[in-house]
């Protein structure tokens, strides 16, 4: 019996022994593989961002809000008490761990059923916040706990607690205490008041859950809770707690910034934060956006979406409205920023149907097919593949002309065939197409997902007459006393016939699917509509904006036969109607005492001028149409490059130019022989005039006398380039 006993003792102590040996070594190797080199990485995050659009106004912040570091002694005593009564009441008498709080934390757990309280200190919060990942492992714990002991013997508690309160996240992008303050209330964490440190202290354990930005009254009530737990903790007496209830925090107007703009702001700082790399602490962003636009866009989806959009059952829209440059003047990425911040005119890749025959098209042009090419419209069979036009009937022999403007399915995929898939794939990326393709029978008819802000700038291509251009929010960014200018490479002429496809987007608009959307002025576009319903496209252009709308629903249901010519394309109609009464009611109007003054001198003179360009055909000697602004002093109408009698543009000014002619048609007389050199006249009045007298340009040697003494008044006045 003895000896039995004596064998379980010893097996006890061996066996103890040995689990102290394993804890022993355990915490050795954890102490060991201990991350503390890698505090300053972990710090590395995306720069803060102040956003401006393109007016100069405030457009909102982008990557995370860092203030100014503090200590403690820098803030009110209720702003660190706060944080104490809620996150480690025992701070200044622990060591690192708080094994009164962790069984607390324990008993209340077990009496919630679940987790209810944590036991970490604030030392430990700030041990896995500096060095360790989020992940729940028991080495992580082990570590957590061993890092906190190391930096109690390391610092002091006021270091740990300012340490804590720069780096720890309040949600809304914001981190530390003063990026918080910033963030919320628009003022430095030394200023805040009780109610306002209230909040704050109540953002740490859920900051997603209670931030004000997304549920002010939720964040007003954990203030509230925040409160009650001073009172509690003797850090505040209860009057004064009652009478911070009674007036809860509120956000200043830039945290409370207008939802719509958000997709933009956020597409826009990714893209400067790509550019600037992770080094970078803080820059103002000036962008491309138009406030105007952008409230137009807004506006225009909230009132036909709400006045059909539910009885198609589609629940989202996106829009993007780009100058053919790629420069992104207004984006919608969703319906309601606040409901989901996913964007889905720049993350959302959905099938383009019928959208997608603008590269089977355009890789038909570079083989030599022409707009009167004829194709019989009947049915198809790709192996096993039968498709089959919407409408399910056959015209029979149409030129490629009707055949895109009316969207037959049946020829895009014979014209595929014989273009080959692969080649259909190799256009669309070089037209800017980033998302994966397959050179598969089915990519004729856009079985290929794609973005929307993709697609746009694909149209903007056709727009610019350009190889490729890429979409791009950012104009100039600015890093303390360095300045980044924003310039998109130059691109050559497509491969592609620009012509022919003009010829085709404009047929669309004139006879084909979207005449409903059609405009009193020249404008182009496609419709789109995907399987069962699923996805409904339209992008269009005109002179000087590409314009490109997406409805459908994010769990990919079908919609109620919304087809691209419906929905979409009456949003882009409105949206362009719109557009066009804030270019006309911003326009630069013609001074008074110019448009009234008499003509005087000479009549103009006929003068012959060669052609600056050899082997170009000249253009016509009668011109009417809206023109796109090459510069001041030269258009392009009608196909053709003419130049403006008497002016030399400066370039510039093309902008203002374009705006004031806000898409209003010109007529052109040719001066001798029909050359490039036109007189031209928009509104009655003689658009050179118009241009020297706002100092858009200077004289050239054949200018008349009025159009020198228009030049006299800007240079007199120091208007445009005579300005300085």
């Amino acid at each position: 019996m003895k000896r039995r006993v004596a064998r379980i003792l010893a097996t006890t102590v061996l066996l103890g022994i040995a689990g102290l040996l394993v804890v022993g070594g355990s915490v050795a190797y954890y102490a060991l593989s201990l991350p503390l080199s890698q505090a300053v990485a972990v710090q590395v995050r995306q720069p803060s961002l102040s956003l401006k659009a393109a007016d100069g106004s405030a457009l909102g912040h982008g990557g995370p809000y860092r203030g100014e570091p503090v200590q403690v002694d820098d803030l009110p005593r209720y702003a660190v008490d706060a944080v104490l009564a809620v996150e480690d009441r025992r701070f200044y008498d622990h060591h690192g761990l708080d094994f009164a709080g962790i069984a607390r934390a324990l008993m209340a757990n077990v009496r919630a059923g679940g987790i209810a309280e944590g036991g970490s200190t604030i030392t430990q919060q700030l041990a896995r916040t500096m060095f360790l990942s989020p992940e729940r492992t028991l080495r992580r714990k082990v570590q957590e706990a061993m890092i906190a002991l190391w930096l109690e013997r390391r610092l002091k508690k006021d270091e740990i607690l300012a340490r804590y309160l720069n780096t720890i996240y309040f949600g809304g992008g914001a981190w530390g205490i003063d990026g918080a303050s910033r963030r919320y209330f628009g003022k430095s964490a030394r200023q805040l008041t009780l109610p306002e440190a209230a909040m704050l202290a109540g953002l740490i354990q859920a900051p997603s859950t209670y931030a004000p930005t997304r549920d002010l009254r939720a964040a007003q009530q954990r203030a509230a809770v925040v409160l009650t737990a001073m009172v509690d903790a003797g850090s505040l007496d209860a009057r004064a707690a009652a009478a911070a209830k009674e007036a809860p925090a509120t956000l200043t107007r830039e945290a409370a910034i207008d939802p719509g703009r958000r997709y933009f702001a956020d597409w826009a700082a990714n893209q400067a934060a790509t550019m600037l790399g992770p080094n970078t602490t803080a820059a103002v962003v000036e962008t491309t956006l138009d406030p105007d636009l952008q409230r137009l866009a807004e506006d225009t989806i909230r009132n036909i979406v709400g006045d059909g959009g539910g009885e198609s059952h589609a629940g989202q829209v996106a829009m993007v409205v780009m100058r053919n440059d790629g420069a992104v003047l207004a984006m919608v990425g969703g319906t309601d920023y606040e409901a989901s911040q996913f964007n889905r005119a720049t993350q959302a890749r959905r099938q383009a149907g019928s959208l997608f025959k603008l590269f089977v098209y355009a890789a038909a042009s570079q083989r030599g097919y022409t707009a009167h090419d004829m194709f019989t419209d009947q049915p198809v069979r790709v192996g096993n593949w039968t498709p089959s036009n919407i409408e399910d009937y056959y015209r029979g022999p149409v030129s490629l002309r009707t055949a895109f403007a009316q969207s037959i399915n049946s020829v895009a995929v014979q014209l595929a065939s014989e273009v080959g898939w692969a080649r259909v794939a190799e256009v669309a990326q070089s037209m800017g197409i980033t998302s994966p393709l397959m050179p598969v029978p089915a990519l004729s008819l856009g079985a290929a997902d794609v973005t929307l802000v993709e697609m746009t700038s694909a149209f903007a291509a056709v727009a610019a007459d350009k190889a490729r251009v890429w979409p791009h929010g950012i104009q100039r960014i600015l890093v303390g006393d360095a300045v980044v200018e924003v310039a998109t490479a130059d691109q050559p002429p497509p491969a592609w016939d620009r012509e022919m496809m003009l010829d085709l987007l404009t047929a669309v608009m004139r006879e084909g699917t979207a005449a409903g959307a059609a405009l009193d002025r020249p404008s182009a576009g496609k419709t789109g509509t995907s399987q069962d319903y699923r996805d409904a496209w339209f992008v269009g252009f005109t002179s000087d904006v590409v314009v490109g709308v997406w409805v459908g629903n994010d769990d990919n249901s079908p919609m109620d036969h919304v087809t691209g010519s419906r929905l979409p394309a009456r949003i882009w109609h409105a949206f362009m109607i719109g557009a066009d009464r804030l270019k006309v009611a911003s326009a630069p109007a013609v001074p008074p005492q110019y448009a009234a003054a008499p003509e005087v001198g000479v009549p103009y003179v006929s003068v012959t001028t060669p052609s600056d360009t050899v082997g170009v055909e000249t253009a016509p000697a009668q011109l009417a149409g809206v023109p796109v602004v090459l510069d001041p002093g030269t258009l392009a109408l009608g196909g053709h490059v003419i130049r403006l009698f008497g002016v030399s543009g400066d370039a510039r000014f093309t902008a203002q130019m374009q705006r004031f002619i806000a898409g209003r048609e010109i007529r052109c007389q040719a001066m001798g022989g029909g050359g490039d050199r036109h007189r031209c006249e928009i509104g009655g009045q003689d658009l050179a005039r118009i241009v020297l007298y706002n100092g858009g340009g200077r004289s050239s040697a054949e200018a008349p006398p009025p159009l020198i003494a228009a030049e006299q008044n800007a240079r007199s006045a120091q208007r445009g380039t005579w300005g300085g």
